[in-house]
């Protein structure tokens, strides 16, 4: 069987793309991979590592038509003794494989794929997707056709390799973006002008605190960017922001205002981003900054509900008036007070307590669910 000329078409690469955006493309990019290889299913597999157990998988036939049952006997029974896996798991990630006559005819993957799915000849690739797994493509041809060409291996490679490129891009600029949706929300509530900002100065996100800034001040948002009026403070903002993306490590930089008022300016790698985005507080006072610093780190520790907890302890509610106005019971709020006390590093409510009395965290969080309720008592 010919492979067709068109598969290294821009279509099929952006249909590719497309699928790491949006899952419904998936049937549609397995169903082009599989008549553009000249094959008669396509399989799209996701194996845990370290072991390469197979937990998901996604047959299509050249038809467009899912293969259900195809893929439940693959996962419940002779995909363990898949031939090809066996290949894969002692090759180099996105190197293909193609199975020749005496791989294919032994054992029970044989059994299952020629004598009960009509299906014979096998080539496939894997890429790693994050630590603990790895996803597995294998396109099949019918026994009445001949074996994948070298020519299709080599072309399944470079197709492949898109596919890991925009997989794995994918995922990280979800996390990504759903780690920048909690900054946003925790951005809201610092009484402290902050930006997030990467590597290069831009802008993601800012509070409302920044954009409200009376004027002067020795810096500006200019096209979605901090820029100083002094070109030597610019020089050092720069400096700063790809020192702090290198190292990992805050930093503190300091800034006269136009009347001569002093600014201090904290820089630190935002919690939960893992590429070139950072946390910049602009404050008059430093001490300002360390106590922001303090409230966003706590916030991007706790869940939304242990954030309430904290807030009604801070309000010096009890714990039996905490789990009425949360409609939870006394149990769940004290595991979750226990769980603050862990994860903020405190040994005592008290000490909580004290460390936030002067802080805005109490408002801030619990009154985005304030209702009236009865006096604490206890």
């Amino acid at each position: 069987m010919d492979v067709p000329a068109s598969l290294a078409t821009a279509d099929l690469v952006a249909l590719i793309y497309e699928s790491a955006l949006d899952a419904e493309q998936v049937p549609a990019m397995l169903r082009s991979l599989a008549r553009c290889l000249g094959a008669d299913a396509a399989q799209l597999q996701t194996r845990s590592m370290p072991q390469w157990a197979a937990y998901e998988s996604t047959t299509l036939l050249d038809d467009g038509s899912p293969a259900a049952d195809f893929d439940r006997d693959y996962l419940q029974g002779w995909g363990r003794s898949d031939p090809l896996v066996t290949l894969l798991r002692e090759s180099p990630w996105r190197q293909v494989h193609r199975h020749e006559r005496p791989l294919v005819l032994t054992g029970g993957f044989h059994h299952g794929i020629q004598q009960r799915r009509t299906l014979r000849w096998t080539m496939g690739g894997a890429f790693l997707q994050g630590p603990q797994r790895a996803t597995v493509l294998t396109l099949y041809r019918r026994p009445d056709s001949a074996p994948f060409e070298q020519r299709a291996e080599e072309l399944l490679a470079g197709l492949l390799a898109h596919i890991d490129r925009a997989w794995n891009g994918a995922a990280r600029l979800e996390q990504q973006a759903s780690s920048l949706r909690l900054a946003a929300e925790a951005l809201q509530h610092v009484p402290v002008a902050c930006v997030v900002t990467d590597a290069s100065g831009r802008c993601l996100e800012s509070n409302e605190c920044f954009r409200s800034l009376p004027e002067p001040l020795p810096f500006q948002q200019v096209m979605g960017r901090v820029r100083f009026r002094q070109a030597d403070w610019q020089s050092r903002w720069e400096e700063a922001l790809r020192t702090v993306d290198a190292t990992g490590v805050g930093c503190t930089l300091d800034a006269l205002g136009a009347a001569g008022s002093p600014w201090s300016i904290t820089l630190k790698p935002l919690p939960a981003q893992r590429e070139n985005v950072i946390l910049a507080l602009f404050a008059p006072q430093a001490a300002d900054a360390a106590e922001s610093l303090q409230l966003l780190e706590t916030r991007s520790k706790l869940t939304r509900a242990e954030q309430e907890v904290m807030a009604g302890l801070l309000k010096g509610l009890q714990a039996k008036s905490i789990a009425l106005y949360r409609g939870a019971s006394v149990h769940t709020v004290r595991s979750q007070i226990m769980a603050i006390l862990d994860k903020t590093g405190y040994s005592s409510q008290k000490e909580l307590i004290a460390s936030f009395a002067s802080s805005n965290f109490a408002d801030s969080a619990y009154a985005r669910h304030s209702r009236s309720q009865p006096a604490d008592r206890g």
